[in-house]
């Protein structure tokens, strides 16, 4: 059973741990030596931090510890922390020589005023502390430095994984999404009157949690002292409590108040509606078929919840920022993030005990042990009989630990009391309350109990509710998700003319679709002045054959960092020349909450205005919280210079907005 728990917290883990993964990019260099005379030389990469400190060792040339000191200002730093190095390789480098190595980057580090330093040192000759040494920028990671003393040169290559990750973890949660929402809503619409089962029957007068700390002891007496013979006390599944007994002579079998020991109901009758939920829910009326279905929407809603959990994490940028304030995008983007933090433990457990009582449904998991007594006849020898509500093992036990006890059928030695707890079942001396026998329930049955009660809420009020409540969030998810993709899928450019033929482009970087929504409201507007207009997302910048005018409207994704539509932007525009001067406008939105506030759109305009071939024809406009007045103010000052008869706060009644 350990093994079992054990695979699937490593497998939600593996999955979990591979967003922390998602942050790091893997970056080539190639490091040229000079040709020096001498011992091989010892080549040191380290991340600086802001500050001018030592943040992290991302690489070392050179294998024999000993000789570490010899780079005297790592070593004060390395030294004095003696972390592991993963990124040792290999012997030193002699003059002349050269090597092609790998390092790993957090993105977060990048354009955020962090440096690469290369060191380099060789025995009995110089060392040099800054030997190349260059902030770390996108634009920087794929340049050539010259070195200062043993290396030559140093040439920084990215590597482009070949998978885009946090485009593989939204499409994951779309694609799970779309090919299980019908199986989602119907057993999370089950999900929310099924909760309401547990309550009424926590309610019910017959329940045994009403009693407080009332013991076994206490409840043989008070039945003794009212009934004639005690058959058997149950406690069912709903944790009501049930009698088999002959009172005057007859024998009866009934639900009873657990205080008043009176009669309730010979049969407790669910409601059809629960029944008919409860069918639904677990096999949609299929029977087989049913129930494989189901245990698989529920295999799809903990993957969904995993992947919601990775993407909320990538949104917030790290995960001690996962209960801080979400920056504010759209109704549904919001809402689906803040609901998905306060109920994503909650949604987990429901998927995760859904799938286990599936697996156990088809024989997935082991099945439990028949369990056997070790009844030895010398336990069995008649004692000096005392009063049953003076055995130990009564007085000990409280009533809601009690799962059943069957009372000897007769006085013979050979006959004894046979009491199940929720942990373990006993056999009992009828005469002196002495353990004949005891065994313990397994782990794995214990398990699956508790799966089932974390699965439906029995027992606990308070836990229906939080069951209740995760359903009708789920509800919510599933709505605002198709609300989400079907913005996603509008906002996508629609051109009705071809790029080649178009004076003015509008690129877009959107990470949900909000800014491309206001980029085509803004090209909607001003194509009515019969300009060539053609709208496109940043990634896909390319020859403009006609461009007279170039128009961006960019969001970022987390704290100043490009959404994933226009992350190759900047090493696009570097390398493609347009073949005639331009104008171009830039539009960043942002929220003031981070401190890196339109980070990107700041970062586009300063390479745009070092090239010789393209002049800002407004100022940069950066927009806070999707601010209606700042977006107008722009949209006025653009068309008012561009002589462009644009409609007056055109953004006034814009949805996104």
């Amino acid at each position: 059973m350990k093994r079992i728990i054990i695979n699937i917290f490593m497998c939600i883990s593996i999955l979990v741990f591979s967003s922390f993964i998602a942050n790091q990019k893997k970056y080539k260099f190639l490091i040229q030596m000079t040709n020096y005379e001498g011992e091989g030389a010892y080549v040191v990469v380290s991340l600086i931090s802001p500050k001018g400190k030592y943040e992290k060792t991302l690489y070392v040339q050179g294998k024999d510890p000993d000789w570490y000191y010899e780079i005297e200002s790592w070593w004060k730093f390395y030294g004095k922390n003696r972390t592991k190095l993963d990124g040792i390789s290999g012997s030193t480098l002699s003059g002349g020589e050269r090597a092609i190595k790998f390092i790993q980057l957090d993105e977060s580090k990048i354009n955020n005023g962090y440096k690469i330093r290369f060191e380099s040192a060789v025995e009995a000759k110089n060392y040099y502390e800054k030997d190349i040494e260059f902030k770390l920028t996108d634009s920087n990671l794929q340049k050539k430095f010259n070195g200062k003393g043993f290396i030559r040169y140093v040439r920084m290559l990215p590597q482009e994984s070949k998978k885009m990750i946090l485009s593989f973890w939204r499409k994951s949660h779309l694609i799970l999404a779309i090919s299980s929402f019908l199986f989602l809503i119907i057993t999370t619409l089950t999900g929310v009157i099924l909760s309401f089962k547990p309550i009424a029957f926590e309610l019910h007068e017959a329940n045994i949690n009403k009693v407080g700390n009332k013991n076994i002891s206490t409840l043989i007496n008070e039945l003794n002292s009212k009934f004639d013979e005690i058959i058997e006390i149950k406690v069912d599944k709903n944790n009501l409590l049930k009698l088999s007994l002959i009172n005057k002579g007859e024998y009866q079998e009934f639900f009873a108040d657990p205080d008043t020991l009176k009669k309730k109901v010979s049969e407790i009758e669910t409601s059809k509606i629960f029944k008919y939920a409860e069918i639904i829910h677990r096999s949609l009326f299929l029977g087989v078929v049913g129930r494989f279905f189901i245990g698989l929407s529920s295999f799809f809603l903990l993957l969904i919840s995993v992947s919601g959990i990775i993407l909320l994490l990538k949104r917030q940028i790290s995960p001690k920022n996962f209960f801080k304030k979400i920056n504010k995008v759209g109704f549904y983007e919001d809402w689906h993030a803040i609901l998905a933090r306060a109920s994503i433990v909650f949604i987990l457990i429901i998927a995760l005990s859904g799938s286990i009582l599936s697996m156990n449904r088809f024989g997935l998991l082991p099945q439990k042990n028949e369990i056997n007594h070790n009844l030895k006849p010398d336990k069995f020898e008649k004692y000096n009989k005392i009063r049953l509500e003076k055995f130990q093992i009564f007085q000990e036990t409280n009533l809601k630990k009690l799962e059943s006890i069957q009372f000897p059928f007769s006085s013979d030695k050979e006959d004894y009391f046979k009491v199940k707890l929720k942990d373990k079942e006993l056999i009992i001396n009828q005469f002196n309350g002495e353990i004949i026998s005891e065994s313990k329930i397994e782990n794995l049955t214990l398990f699956k109990q508790l799966s089932y009660n974390l699965h439906t809420g029995k027992g606990n009020v308070i836990w229906s509710i939080i069951l209740f409540v995760s359903c009708l969030n789920i509800l919510f998810f599933i709505f605002s998700g198709y609300k989400m993709a079907l913005k996603r899928f509008k906002s996508k450019k629609r051109n009705y003319i071809t790029k080649d033929i178009s004076d003015i482009v509008i690129l877009v970087g959107s990470e949900n679709g909000s800014t491309m929504q206001i980029a085509k409201e803004f090209k909607n507007n001003i194509i009515k002045t019969s300009q060539n207009i053609f709208i496109d997302e940043l990634n896909n910048y390319t020859l403009y054959k006609n461009l007279k005018h170039l128009i961006i409207f960019t969001s970022t994704y987390g704290d100043g960092s490009p959404p994933s539509n226009a992350n190759k932007f900047i090493s696009k525009f570097e390398k493609i020349k347009q073949p005639f001067d331009f104008n171009f406008s830039i539009v960043g939105f942002g929220s003031k909450t981070y401190p890196k506030f339109c980070q990107f759109a700041k970062d586009i305009s300063t390479k745009l205005k070092k090239q010789t071939n393209c002049y800002e024809f407004i100022p940069l406009k950066l927009i806070n919280e999707k601010s209606i007045e700042s977006l107008n103010k722009w949209s006025n000052d653009w068309s008012k210079k561009n002589e462009c008869p644009n409609k007056k706060d055109q953004f006034e009644k814009f949805g996104v907005l």
